[in-house]
């Protein structure tokens, strides 16, 4: 009786023990794709910006190569079974949020963009916390 029980416990202790250990792949993967959204967004938003700078044409150039990089970093870190890579790549990701959410907030015109920036930055702090898990 001891024995039919001994197995679907260790089992069960192990996939706790696995599941506690941090964000699954699973997940890590859905923050990855979340980012391959958004980064396609903004190399679009970057190049359209460009327009009226002294060197348009290089600026757009190299938002668009800027951003080619980061989804193809992100794409490898998809690929890969290294959650070490996919929270490095994840935290990269974040931090850059964060520094324009900094700069949104102050350059903030009135308190509704003030707030819509610190609310941003508060999003991606917890975001960053999650990997911390």
């Amino acid at each position: 009786m001891q024995n039919r029980f001994a197995i679907p416990l260790i089992l069960t202790i192990c996939l706790f023990a696995i599941g506690a250990g941090g964000v699954s792949h699973g997940r890590l993967n859905e923050l990855l794709d979340e980012r391959t959204v958004l980064n396609k967004h903004y190399k679009k938003q970057f190049i359209e910006d460009a327009a009226g700078f002294a060197m348009e044409e290089k600026l757009k150039l190299y938002e668009g190569k800027v951003a080619d990089a980061y989804l193809e970093l992100i794409e490898y870190a998809k690929q890969s079974d290294d959650t070490k890579l996919k929270k490095i790549v994840l935290r990269m990701e974040y931090y850059d949020e964060l520094r324009g959410y900094v700069w949104d907030v102050d350059a903030a015109q009135d308190g509704f963009e003030r707030a819509a920036g610190m609310a941003g930055i508060i999003t991606y702090e917890q975001k960053l916390k999650e990997l911390e898990k």
